[in-house]
């Protein structure tokens, strides 16, 4: 799934490398698009951390813990 929305959704989850990619084979298809370009750009300041309210690049590994526990209670309760 290669499109601009799925993009979003990982740049917003902090995966920049990933939404940079989708971005240069969406400018690849359409090289007229400006707002690919412009919004390329804004995810790689994102990534360097020049843009203020950046995410976090990924989930810090305590919170990730706490998920994969819960996770097992749910798993477990269904079987």
């Amino acid at each position: 799934m290669q499109t601009r929305t799925y993009a979003e959704i990982l740049a917003r989850q902090g995966e920049f490398d990933a939404a940079l990619a989708i971005y240069r084979k969406l400018i690849a298809k359409t090289p007229g698009d400006a707002s690919l370009g412009k919004r390329m750009v804004e995810i790689e300041a994102l990534e360097a951390g020049l843009l203020v309210g950046a995410p976090p690049p990924r989930p810090k590994p305590r919170a990730q813990e706490r998920l994969e526990v819960l996770l097992h209670r749910i798993q477990s309760r269904r079987r």
